[in-house]
């Protein structure tokens, strides 16, 4: 999936390694950061700060979540669609071991 700049994505993970126990966090996608080190990362920022300060690095002071991924690392990051869906999955994993 193609990352579109000042987009809202999902974060779905799960707290657990049966996937049963999800996590999910909004975040907007900020672009790509370029280093000799550690190569090309997929910048995000959490929504609450980047509502109410703006994106970074050029937002007001302020605490707020911002992360980097590599382009391999992407999978837990879904537009709402896909976001459903994992969750969706999650759902029934659930059904299935009694906890929905």
């Amino acid at each position: 999936m193609i990352h579109k700049k000042d987009t809202v994505y999902f974060m779905v993970s799960y707290l657990d390694d049966d996937s049963v126990f999800p996590i999910m966090e909004t975040v907007v996608y900020l672009g790509e950061e370029k280093t000799a080190e550690l190569g090309i990362r997929h910048m995000y920022q959490d929504l609450e700060s980047w509502k109410e300060r703006g994106a970074h690095p050029n937002n007001e002071e302020g605490p707020g979540k911002v992360f980097s991924l590599p382009a391999g690392e992407l999978s837990n990051i879904h537009n709402f669609e896909t976001a459903l869906k994992e969750l969706a999955g999650c759902l029934s994993r659930r059904q299935k071991r009694g906890l929905a």
